[in-house]
């Protein structure tokens, strides 16, 4: 149902309210008296009774002509005889439940006189809406150029001014463009091609996300069904690798870490080896971009649990044939594979400038929302 169709039905509900007012308020103020004739019968009329006729009731402060009560008289009523009414009866009883009647109508004519009010504000904000999309209309069909149309670094439409964060002193520092969009066709040609070969240089340009992918990409090049954990808190797991004779079993879990300087510690490796008994996985794999620590290789050393660095991956990934090198390759470096994505919202986020003198890093559009954290910046 539009809006119209709503007003609509407001206008007509407060129509039949106050026509149903109207009407009780005109039957409760008509007034009538009650006779009985000659031959005893009652009746019920508009107007006094006639002189021949007895009256039994009159409205409050009616005035008969000839006077509404005769006199307490014997008389033939269906057969028998009886006595008529006290002259007191001339004024009428009071009505019990005119208080009630009266409140009720009030209300329905204070719920009448709200509709008509609601009606009238949606008639006025249904006009003013009309005339301000008109006059956008107008300025559209003018010529006048569509900035969010013409804004080269916005994603499907939206404004790309980005959010401003508390760390955040000045506006956004331009990021590096993804290779697809508006931005690539700027770059030479030479800087617009992915690398033609694996190199450890590579891997470590690669944002945290595309880590984790080039890991599991590598186990489905070896016929090993894996799949990604998903955003958001990942139990010390990142990949999933099935069996590849039963997919529906989890043959391996792997965490991937990919630091630039930080080895890492013993803390994450027990953690992932935890993981691996809640998935019931003969194996543990941790992928650690800058290495481990000699407490986390004495941890791994005689358990089902492999330590890979960045270096080792690389002979892995070298060991592949050339067209699965290639295919790699062309999957893990399509489009912005340095941008880091947000961790909470799985968007790129945008670069951003330290105040205060402190460094600048990486911020998601969506923090206020997402409440992600910003991630440094290597260096």
């Amino acid at each position: 149902m539009n809006v119209s169709n709503c007003l609509n039905a407001v206008l007509l509900v407060a129509l039949a309210v106050l026509a149903q007012q109207a009407a009780f308020a005109q039957g409760t103020q008509r007034p009538f008296w009650v006779c009985v004739g000659a031959d005893g019968a009652r009746k019920a009329q508009d107007r006094a009774c006639d002189v021949q006729d007895q009256t039994i009731s009159a409205p409050r402060g009616a005035v008969s002509t000839p006077p509404s009560v005769q006199p307490a008289a014997a008389i033939k009523v269906d057969g028998n005889f009886a006595a008529a009414q006290a002259p007191s009866s001339v004024d009428g009883r009071p009505n019990p439940f005119k208080p009630i009647m009266d409140v009720a109508v009030k209300g329905f004519g204070v719920t009448a006189v709200i509709l008509l009010a609601i009606g009238a504000i949606k008639v006025l904000v249904i006009k003013a809406t009309t005339r301000k999309q008109g006059g956008r209309s107008n300025r559209r069909s003018s010529g006048q150029p569509n900035r969010r149309a013409s804004n080269p670094s916005s994603r499907n439409g939206e404004a790309a001014s980005p959010v401003r964060d508390p760390y955040e002193s000045e506006p956004d520092a331009p990021s590096r463009p993804a290779p697809s969009g508006p931005a690539r066709s700027e770059q030479p040609a030479d800087a617009a091609q992915a690398p033609l070969t694996w190199n450890i240089a590579l891997i470590r340009e690669l944002e945290w996300k595309r880590f984790e992918e080039l890991c599991m990409q590598f186990w489905n090049c070896k016929g090993y069904p894996a799949r990604l954990s998903g955003p958001g808190a990942d139990g010390g797991v990142d990949v999933l690798i099935a069996d590849r004779r039963d997919p529906g079993k989890i043959f391996a879990v792997a965490q991937c870490k990919s630091w630039s300087s930080k080895p890492v510690g013993v803390e994450s490796v027990r953690a992932l080896w935890g993981a691996k008994d809640h998935f019931k996985a003969n194996l543990a794999l941790f992928y650690g971009l800058s290495g481990f620590t000699p407490d986390a290789r004495a941890f791994a050393e005689g358990k089902h649990l492999k330590l890979i660095s960045g270096e080792e991956l690389l002979q892995q990934i070298m060991a592949l044939t050339a067209p699965e090198q290639a295919e790699l390759l062309a999957t893990i470096t399509r489009g912005d594979y340095t941008t880091p994505t947000c961790p909470a919202c799985d968007i790129k986020m945008h670069r951003r400038t330290g105040k205060d003198g402190k460094p600048d890093f990486w911020g998601c559009n969506n923090f206020r929302r997402c409440g992600s954290k910003p991630i440094p910046l290597r260096g």
